[in-house]
C-alpha cells in the first residue's frame, strides 16, 4: 500500500473492470450489421403480414383533429366572453349616536390580467399579473343631510419567478 495515495489499487481495479468488461461486450462487436445486413437480404418474407390498421390510425387522427379545432374555438369564444370582475358589497353597521358621516356602503370591484412572460432586472424570467380594483365607498353625513360618494382606483403589479430550465 502507498502512503502518498491509493493509486496502485484504483489502477488494478480499472484493470480488473475493464477486462471484465471486454469480456461481456467482445462477443457482441460485429453482431448488428450482420443482423441488417441478414434482414435486408430476406427482404420483406420475414416480416409478418400486414393486418391493415389504416383505417383506426385515420379515425385517431381524425378524432385528435377534430379536438384540436374544438379546443382552438373555444379559446377564442372565451377569450371574447370573459365574466365580469366579481362585485362585493359590505353594508357596515354604524355605532349608535354617533353624529359624524356614516359609510352606508362600500362596493369593490377588482380583476387580474395576465400580462405574460417578463424579464425582471434583465435576468430573472417572470409572469407579470396586472391586479386592477376600483373601491367604492358612500358616506351620509346626517349633519348636512349629504350623501359623499369617494371612487379610489388601485392598480398593483405582482411578479411571480417563472421556472428555468
Amino acid at each position: 500500500m502507498n502512503r502518498e495515495g491509493e493509486q496502485p489499487e484504483v489502477d488494478e481495479l480499472d484493470a480488473l473492470l475493464g477486462v471484465y468488461v471486454r469480456g461481456r461486450l467482445d462477443p457482441q462487436l460485429g453482431r448488428a450489421p450482420a443482423a441488417f445486413a441478414a434482414a435486408a437480404a430476406a427482404g420483406r418474407a420475414d416480416r409478418p403480414p400486414h393486418r391493415g390498421g389504416g383505417g383506426t390510425r385515420l379515425a385517431f387522427a381524425a378524432a385528435g383533429l377534430i379536438a384540436a379545432m374544438l379546443m382552438i374555438a373555444w379559446a377564442i369564444w372565451s377569450a371574447g366572453h370573459r365574466q365580469p370582475p366579481p362585485v362585493v358589497t359590505i353594508q357596515p353597521v354604524a355605532p349608535v349616536g354617533d353624529a359624524g358621516p356614516r359609510e352606508l356602503e362600500r362596493l369593490v370591484l377588482w380583476q387580474t390580467v395576465d400580462d405574460g412572460a417578463a424579464v425582471f432586472a434583465d435576468q430573472l424570467p417572470v409572469r407579470k399579473l396586472r391586479q386592477e380594483a376600483v373601491e367604492q365607498v358612500q358616506y351620509y353625513d346626517p349633519d348636512d343631510r349629504a350623501t359623499i360618494r369617494v371612487t379610489v382606483p388601485l392598480v398593483r403589479d405582482v411578479m411571480v419567478q417563472m421556472e428555468t430550465y
